[in-house]
């Protein structure tokens, strides 16, 4: 029994990504991952929101940018890197999550695509990610210690 809660099993990933008592502390790591890439970005794209409702849906992406005619819908998410298809289901449910929008900015004449931006809950890094951070020139050849310390707490 978890000794902060008492009402699950204290397991790892329990106490790190899952008991109440810590909501606090995973949101303010989400939202400092969210912060560092508004900041990694923000030189290239115009920012167009950040935590909001989008295009009068209920859906609300921690980012949406817009560079040129290319629209990136980037909402992170810190799963707990216990299975090997962790991020692959966090990919997925993302962009299950975020597909409605594409149409709307496909209406406006833009290109858009929803970007999943996921570091695990042990600091594991998705490479999933470079491809996005790749179109901002943050990388060249993968990651030094300095790219992953604007990512890292």
């Amino acid at each position: 029994m978890c000794r902060r809660c008492q009402q699950w099993n204290e397991t790892l990933p329990h106490v790190i990504n899952h008991c109440g008592i810590h909501s606090h502390a995973w949101q303010l790591r989400h939202n400092a991952i969210v912060e560092r890439v508004i900041k990694a970005i923000s030189p290239k794209a115009k920012i167009l929101s950040a935590n909001q409702n989008v295009c009068g849906t209920t859906l609300r992406p921690d980012i949406v940018a817009q560079v040129g005619k290319k629209v990136f819908i980037v909402d992170v998410t810190c799963p707990f890197e216990g299975a090997s298809t962790a991020f692959t289901a966090a990919w997925e449910d993302k962009c299950t999550k975020y597909e409605p929008l594409l149409p709307l900015y496909q209406a406006m004449g833009l290109t858009a695509t929803v970007v999943p931006f996921i570091v695990g809950a042990l600091g594991s890094w998705c490479p999933w990610n470079d491809k996005f951070l790749k179109q901002f020139k943050l990388f060249r050849l993968g990651l030094t210690s300095s790219d992953l310390e604007i990512f890292s707490d």
